[in-house]
């Protein structure tokens, strides 16, 4: 039910405004297609007022405003119950009040990735996986947009293209990056519309929602699901190839990694099936990881039409994503000299241990490496395997947040540096308290102290996501100032 033709008139709930685009993308769609709306969510006007006055502002523009109301705070069971469509927001968990009521009254589910998916008109890709997806769908636009082709990148990366799907040519290409919420809602039927999809990685993440390892992973690679016959399939070598293998056996498996067909030589050199696709070695972005993101990247170009001498001379024009390793530079705070990594994307323990690892070279230039770390910790994963790796390689702990406990004490049973933080409230002030802590050991040492922002938990407990926890750990720097801010009186 996505046509003009079955939407007119019908009575959709959009379960879930969100803050990000998504949930007033599908609004805005349905509306244009005479459907009557109903948005809903559990957040009030207080958070989403300034959201909701923009489409309403929207609709009655068009002469639409009359088919629109918002039911904000709550969800109510009689509108679910009487919608002849629910589109459902990524984050709703699966198990939500709401989505049993629909369920037991066979109302049809779609979402704003379905609704984009049956109407694109042109080709697209999809990536997903636990860490690097968001690095791997801007390295790919990149690598297209070098070659001179018109794209569009959307999906999990924030904002709706929903509004612009109907200006979108034959020629185009679409770029997509796919949240594991975001495919465990996909609206069976879905129109497999992606010529090439790729996987990362599938890791440890999530289980609160997904509810286990084993949900999550089929959460997944469920974006197999939306590969058209004869498009290809990115994965990583090893069980996940065979499993894709198994579920599609009628789209041409790339696999990725080391005994992939898809490889990163040591020197950096990106070969696919003995076709060299491009050079790394001046990767701007950090990290051996980042590297076989790029390498996905330029493979998925190479499917999607991209010469290989195009996708080699696209290298130059990678720039990676802010907080995923970005270097901050050399900084004189207080009586300490920092060289400063923000890692800040980082939201699960094996995301930091591969930070750690792609440092190695660059803590091996100093005495002091101090790791900041913490947050809200996720359900089912440890820190025993962090706190491992911090004291292998001589990183200490700088905890902070819910998490610190326990990362204090895992790093103290590992055998690493602890650096005791006092927190001081209120709690949205913990990146610079940890900050703080590591200025405290670090000054007056001869050499620059590598300082890391790297969290390895999610940022609910004081912060509403990890940017603007991020952007905390900046903004205690100083951004704007050379000689910092944080004081040591």
């Amino acid at each position: 039910m996505t046509s003009s033709e079955e939407l007119a008139g019908k009575r959709v709930v959009v379960l879930g405004l969100g803050l990000f685009g998504g949930g007033a993308g599908a609004t805005r769609w349905v509306l244009a297609r005479g459907a009557d709306v109903t948005v809903t969510d559990l957040r009030g006007g207080e958070v989403l007022g300034e959201q909701a006055a923009a489409l309403a502002a929207w609709a009655e523009a068009r002469g639409a405003g009359g088919r629109l109301r918002f039911v904000l705070g709550r969800h109510e069971r009689s509108d679910v119950e009487a919608a002849d469509l629910l589109v459902v927001n990524p984050g709703i968990p699966p198990r939500a009040e709401m989505l049993e009521v629909a369920r037991a009254a066979a109302i049809p589910r779609t979402t704003a990735i379905s609704l984009l998916l049956d109407a694109l008109p042109c080709a697209a890709a999809g990536v997903t996986g636990t860490n690097g997806k968001s690095s791997t769908v801007t390295f790919l636009d990149q690598a297209l947009r070098a070659s001179g082709r018109r794209t569009h990148l959307g999906g999990n990366i924030g904002g709706s293209l929903l509004d612009g799907a109907e200006s979108m040519d034959a020629g185009d290409d679409v770029v997509l990056e796919l949240s594991s919420f975001q495919l465990e809602h996909m609206a069976a039927g879905t129109r497999a519309a992606l010529r090439v999809a790729a996987i990362t990685n599938i890791e440890r993440d999530h289980l609160a929602w997904h509810g286990s390892v084993d949900a999550y992973r089929i959460a997944k690679m469920r974006i197999l699901d939306l590969l058209e016959t004869g498009g290809t399939a990115i994965v990583p070598a090893g069980p996940l190839a065979t499993a894709a293998r198994e579920l599609r056996p009628d789209v041409t498996i790339v696999d990725h990694g080391r005994g992939g067909a898809l490889e990163v030589e040591d020197d950096g050199r990106v070969w696919l099936n003995g076709e060299q696709l491009g050079d790394l070695r001046h990767l701007t972005a950090l990290g051996a990881f980042q590297r076989e993101n790029a390498a996905v990247a330029l493979a998925a170009a190479r499917r999607l039409g991209v010469t290989a001498e195009e996708a080699a001379s696209s290298v130059a024009r990678f720039r990676g994503l802010p907080h995923r390793l970005e270097p901050l530079g050399v900084r004189d705070i207080g009586r300490g000299r920092m060289d400063l990594v923000d890692n800040g994307v980082s939201t699960t323990p094996e995301s930091t241990v591969a930070a750690l690892e792609a440092l190695s070279g660059r803590a091996a230039a100093t005495d002091q490496r101090f790791l900041l770390c913490g947050g809200a910790p996720k359900q089912g994963l440890g820190f025993e395997g962090l706190a491992a790796a911090a004291a292998a390689s001589k990183w200490a702990l700088v905890p902070f947040g819910e998490a610190a406990e326990a990362l204090s004490r895992a790093g103290r049973d590992a055998g690493a540096e602890v650096v005791p933080v006092d927190p001081c409230p209120p709690h949205h002030e913990a990146v610079a308290d940890a900050l703080r802590g590591s200025l405290g050991s670090a000054a007056g040492a001869p050499r620059p102290a590598l300082v890391l922002l790297s969290p390895a938990c999610a940022s609910f407990d004081g912060y509403p996501n990890f940017q603007a926890r991020a952007r905390a750990f900046r903004e205690a720097l100083g951004e704007n100032d050379a000689e910092g801010s944080l004081s040591q009186d």
